[in-house]
């Protein structure tokens, strides 16, 4: 529609506003790369209006957008990534116990090879290897069944989230998979399984020889229960220190 000079903006007055020109400038770059010169190009414009800076309002949506939808990806991976880590824990979890189990088959045979002569560190690494053995074994398959449980998960949580909107937007999750979080996700299995691993051999490999040869029942002494309830004090404490800096972010709720 082709309009008269001025006929919007009697128009306008008409309806009891004041007509308000609008200017849209495009940053050089691509639809989410030009949002990095954002910061610069509000600075050329407000440098360039002069005085009639303080009258004009330099918005900047595509900013506002991105940076919204960066804090709220950012939420749904701290969601995620806390559903993610009880399954973390619990396969940790289940680490410790299959190797406590075997410690306790192989008993006597670590007894004996202790007291022929073997130091204990040679058997915290025969364990660690054979730990490290499996780990290396089961990344493949583990790999697989992580990107299938993702996809579920995204699945589910793309129907949760379909219903909820807010202002008439809403959140769609899609699933997405690069060989980058393939790899990272990979070398932190292998990573927790191998500290898993080593700390648990560290601790089965603590025993008494005459013991172990007999099978006899181990009876913990004062100074383990000691040392142990340190520990868990000082992890207790770390993790409370760890959980501020969140929780100041987080502001009031």
């Amino acid at each position: 529609m082709f309009l008269a000079p001025g006929a919007l903006d009697s128009a306008a007055r008409a309806a009891g506003t004041e007509p308000r020109p609008v200017t849209f400038v495009s940053n050089r770059g691509g639809v989410e790369s030009g949002e990095d010169l954002t910061d610069r190009v509000t600075a050329d414009i407000r440098r360039a209006l002069g005085p009639l800076a303080g009258q004009t309002a330099v918005e900047t949506p595509k900013h506002t957008v991105l940076r919204d939808a960066r804090q709220a990806g950012d939420s749904l991976g701290a969601l995620f990534l806390m559903i993610g880590s009880f399954s973390i824990i619990a396969g940790a979890l289940l680490l410790v116990n299959i190797f406590v189990m075997l410690g306790e088959e192989r008993k006597s045979q670590m007894g004996m090879v202790r007291a022929v002569g073997m130091k204990r560190s040679r058997l915290v690494a025969s364990f660690t290897l054979e730990g490290a053995t499996y780990a290396l074994l089961s990344a493949l398959p583990g790999v697989a069944i992580g990107v299938a449980v993702g996809w579920g998960v995204s699945v589910v949580a793309a129907k949760i989230f379909a219903g909820w909107a807010v202002g008439g937007s809403s959140i769609r999750i899609a699933f997405a998979v690069t060989p980058t979080s393939i790899l990272n996700g990979l070398a932190m299995g292998l990573l927790i399984a191998f500290a898993a691993i080593l700390a648990t051999s560290v601790r089965i490999s603590r025993f008494n020889i005459i013991a172990a040869i007999r099978d006899l029942p181990t009876t913990p002494g004062r100074e383990p229960r000691r040392r142990l309830l340190v520990v868990s004090t000082v992890l207790a404490v770390l993790c409370a220190l760890a959980a501020v800096p969140p929780w100041r972010a987080a502001g009031p709720t």
